[in-house]
């Protein structure tokens, strides 16, 4: 949920200061503990994928049109660094290492 205040600063997640024209801050979201949890095991996955058909962060990152920087981030999931990759992301990702979405989203609890 996105809170809304009339002061001038917010901080987010990172620690940074956030200002938004109007007055107006919207302050970032916080993932709760279950969220990081899976956004670790699908960085994990992507990794684990990656690995295997022999592909480094570069070359993976080439071949579905994002960056390496960003592609790291999302394997790495390091807690004051939290990213939430698109869903785009996620097919492109998929795809790209010739498995179903599922292996990647899918909880292993279930």
């Amino acid at each position: 949920m996105i809170k809304e205040s009339h002061f001038n600063i917010a901080v987010s997640q990172r620690g940074k200061n956030i200002r938004k024209r109007g007055g107006v801050v919207k302050k970032a979201r916080v993932p709760d503990d279950k969220l990081k949890s899976r956004l670790k095991v699908l960085g994990l996955k992507i990794a684990f994928y990656r690995k295997r058909r022999g592909l480094t962060q570069d070359a993976l990152a080439e071949r579905v049109d994002y960056s390496a920087s960003y592609l790291g981030r999302v394997e790495s999931c390091r807690d004051h660094d939290i990213v939430v990759p698109a869903l785009d992301f996620l097919y492109r990702i998929a795809d790209e290492l010739g498995i179903p979405i599922t292996k990647l989203v899918e909880d292993e609890e279930s």
